[in-house]
């Protein structure tokens, strides 16, 4: 599915806060041309239904929700750049331990 490589590529790119490098951005790049299937330099919902292997509407709905920061519906791919540099994802082993833990509070 291209989103888990979009969100693969991002995470290679946010590793430990780095900046993009060139070839990580050029095949960051090459996956968001690839969804822009009407090469308006925006990826809408209807385009990310359309794909080969479609994602659920969930996650869709996800991906939107997580990098649309004009609140138009659509990803710029500004909005995924300017999302990986200034809001940098943990490495796998890295997360603060009890982070996304369910606790009860009474």
């Amino acid at each position: 599915m291209r989103l888990a490589l979009v969100g693969l590529a991002l995470l290679a790119l946010t590793a430990a806060g780095a900046a993009p490098v060139a070839d990580e951005e050029a095949e960051l790049r090459a996956e968001f041309d690839a969804m822009d299937m009407d090469k308006d330099g925006l990826i809408d919902r209807q385009e990310l239904a359309r794909m080969e292997d479609a994602p659920e509407e969930q996650d869709i709905n996800e991906f939107i929700t997580s990098f649309d920061q004009d609140g138009d519906g659509k990803i710029s791919y500004d909005e995924i750049i300017d999302d990986a540099l200034n809001n940098p994802k943990p490495d796998d082993g890295d997360e603060a331990e009890g982070v996304g833990e369910e606790t009860d509070v009474q």
